[in-house]
């Protein structure tokens, strides 16, 4: 489960409600807006969830990004399109999102999970939109190419 409000303190709540239900390895909040002069890292580790994708994932940076035209991009995993492949490749301000597994079992990346990606996988990342327009305009080129 995810809680992904802009309001901190609400985020912990949730998450620390349904500890008992879903276990706290599957609980993710957004991370918290650290303020000048915050201890709010010693807080994380005794309530509310783990830090879904990085640090840098606050709503404010998350929302803005998403207004700024950012897409969610699936990426397969294969023998030859590898995992180091697809990190060599990714742009530098996309955020990994999760992994979706052949099971059909999706791993969250966070700061504190590193998660095991093999061929098989899926990958969504939350990508800038110049990347998604490249990647559309290869498209359009290589279907102008194949009906000459």
């Amino acid at each position: 489960m995810i809680s992904a409000t802009e309001y901190d303190s609400y985020n912990a709540l949730v998450c620390t409600t349904f500890v008992p239900e879903f276990g706290r390895n599957n609980l993710f909040q957004l991370s918290l807006n650290k303020q000048e002069g915050d201890k709010l890292e010693d807080l994380v580790h005794t309530i509310g969830g783990r830090i879904f994708m990085n640090e840098a994932a606050t709503w404010e940076e998350l929302n803005t990004r998403v207004e700024s035209g950012y897409v969610f991009r699936k990426t397969n995993i294969t023998r030859q399109y590898t995992y180091k492949d697809y990190l060599q490749k990714i742009d530098e301000h996309a955020m990994l999102v999760f992994v979706k597994k052949p099971t059909n079992k999706i791993e969250f990346f966070s700061h504190s999970n590193s998660v095991k990606v093999e061929h098989g996988d899926v990958i969504v990342s939350l990508t800038p939109p110049s990347k998604e327009h490249v990647k559309i305009q290869e498209k359009l080129n290589k279907q102008r190419n194949e009906s000459l």
